[in-house]
């Protein structure tokens, strides 16, 4: 029999053959993820778990304090909290760029901008390097607005600072916020 005439046997072979390879490769991923769990569990320790839980359950306590004292002006969604925090960061950007960015379509990128835009928080200039594309940026009644939040919030914590630690245990804050900054190095 030729392989022309009759491929069958040929073809579950084939099959067959890739069948072995998917479970041995499925095998594989499996051993080299229990692998590198195991190597996990035994670099961190329960203590490092702990510290890693207390640590993102006081900043997100930390976080809803700040947001309720400066407020939240014209009740923004977060999607458009999150286009005016990365225009802080970039000064400029194109509607696809915060796309990409922030994961957000098209489509309810341009309802955000669209609101930002009513509410008098953007501003849109036609790009220098092609005309058909709008360059977004904070406008400057925003970039005040965002700067008096900021001094409210760093207000408010100053004040909390002042009236729940002493002076030895703000040395102590102050030591501990120089070991957490190494997170971002």
């Amino acid at each position: 029999m030729s392989l022309g005439q009759d491929s069958t046997p040929w073809r579950l072979a084939g099959f067959f053959v890739l069948w072995i390879i998917r479970k041995e490769k499925y095998f594989l991923f499996k051993f080299i993820k229990v692998t590198l769990q195991s190597q996990f569990d035994k670099m961190v320790t329960a203590k490092d778990r702990k510290l890693a839980y207390n640590i993102r359950d006081l900043v997100s306590k930390l976080n809803r304090g700040l947001r309720k004292q400066a407020g939240n002006w014209e009740q923004l969604s977060i999607a458009e909290e999150n286009v005016v925090r990365a225009l802080l960061v970039q000064q400029e950007a194109l509607p696809s760029e915060l796309c990409s960015q922030l994961d957000i379509s098209s489509q309810f990128m341009s309802q955000v901008l669209n609101r930002l835009e009513k509410l008098g928080y953007i501003s849109r200039k036609p790009s220098k390097t092609d005309k058909r594309k709008s360059l977004i940026s904070l406008s400057k009644d925003m970039m005040l607005k965002v700067e008096q939040k900021r001094k409210q919030k760093e207000d408010w914590l100053a004040l909390m600072i002042s009236k729940k630690y002493n002076k030895q245990q703000k040395e102590q804050i102050a030591q501990a916020i120089e070991l957490l900054a190494q997170f971002h190095d």
